[in-house]
C-alpha cells in the first residue's frame, strides 16, 4: 500500500513537471515579446507614412480660372515586412524590400481668394485599399522676385484595410520660389497626426509558434501619434500654364523616404 502511494505521488509529480515544461515551451520569451512589439510599431509607422498626403503643389495660388486635373503617384520602400502587412492589406506582395506604389488622380480648383482646394483618390498597388484625401491651401504672400509663402491643411483616409483604420491630419508651412519662367522650387515642413485603430485576428493563434517565426499574434490597439516630415519638390511648366510636371522627395517619420510625381493639366 505504501509503495503504491509513493508510485502514485511520483506519477503526479512527473505530470506536473510535464505541464510546467510544456508551458515554458509554449510561452514567448522576453525577446520574442519585444520583437512582436517592434513589428507592431513598425507597421503603425508604415501606415502613417503611407497615409501622409501631399498634393505636389508649390505655395502660389492658382486663382479662379480653370480646373486642374492631375495624374501621378507616390512610391515608398518597405524595408521589413511582417504578416501584418500581408493580412491587413490582403496581399502577398508585401515582402521585404517591396516598393509600395500609390497611383492617384487629383483635382484642384482655385478661388477668387488666395485659397486653393484639392481632392485626390489613390489605390495602393496590388491591393483593394484606397486613399481618399483633400487639402486646403491659403497663400499668405506671393510677389514677383520674392518667395511665396502658404499654409496648408490636409486630411487623408485609408479605406479597405482588414481590421484596421488609418486617418491622418496634417498641417504644413509651404515656401516656393520661381526660377525663370518655367521652374519653381518648393519645400514644405509640417506635422501629422495619425489616428490608427487595429483589431487584428491572426488565423493561427499559437503565440509561441508565431513569435518564433517572426509573426504577430492577435491584438487590439488604438493609437494616436504625432510625426514630423519635410517635402522638397520642383515644378516644371511644360506648356505654361496648361501642362505642368512636379517631382517631390519626401523625408518622412522613422527615417523613411518616399518619392512622388504628378502631371497636371488645366481644363
Amino acid at each position: 500500500m505504501h509503495l503504491r502511494t509513493v508510485a502514485h505521488s511520483k506519477i503526479k509529480l512527473a505530470v506536473r513537471f510535464a505541464y510546467i515544461f510544456l508551458a515554458l515551451m509554449t510561452t514567448p520569451t522576453l525577446a520574442e515579446v519585444a520583437g512582436e512589439a517592434a513589428r507592431i510599431r513598425e507597421f503603425i509607422d508604415f501606415l502613417g507614412n503611407l497615409n501622409r498626403y501631399s498634393p505636389l503643389e508649390a505655395a502660389g495660388s492658382h486663382g479662379s480660372y480653370g480646373t486642374h486635373v492631375g495624374l501621378g503617384g507616390t512610391t515608398q520602400r518597405l524595408e521589413k515586412s511582417s504578416n501584418l502587412h500581408r493580412d491587413i492589406f490582403r496581399s502577398e506582395e508585401f515582402q521585404d524590400g517591396t516598393n509600395v506604389a500609390l497611383p492617384k488622380l487629383t483635382l484642384l480648383r482655385g478661388t477668387s481668394f488666395p485659397v486653393d482646394i484639392g481632392l485626390s483618390a489613390a489605390n495602393i498597388s496590388a491591393t483593394k485599399v484606397y486613399q481618399y484625401a483633400g487639402y486646403l491651401q491659403w497663400t499668405l504672400f506671393e510677389s514677383l522676385d520674392w518667395p511665396a509663402l502658404a499654409l496648408r491643411g490636409a486630411y487623408a483616409n485609408l479605406q479597405g484595410l482588414k481590421g484596421a483604420k488609418a486617418v491622418t491630419y496634417s498641417a504644413d508651412v509651404v515656401a516656393s520660389y520661381g526660377l525663370f519662367r518655367y521652374l519653381t522650387a518648393y519645400g514644405a515642413w509640417g506635422v501629422q497626426r495619425h489616428d490608427i485603430t487595429i483589431n487584428y485576428e491572426q488565423r493561427d493563434d499559437s503565440t509561441a509558434a508565431l513569435a518564433s517565426k517572426g509573426y504577430v499574434a492577435s491584438f487590439k490597439q488604438n493609437q494616436r501619434t504625432l510625426a514630423a516630415s519635410h517635402l522638397y519638390g520642383i515644378k516644371l511648366a511644360l506648356i505654361p500654364p496648361f501642362y505642368t510636371l512636379a517631382v517631390e522627395y519626401q523625408d518622412l517619420a522613422a527615417g523613411v523616404s518616399a518619392y512622388a510625381a504628378k502631371l497636371n493639366v488645366e481644363m
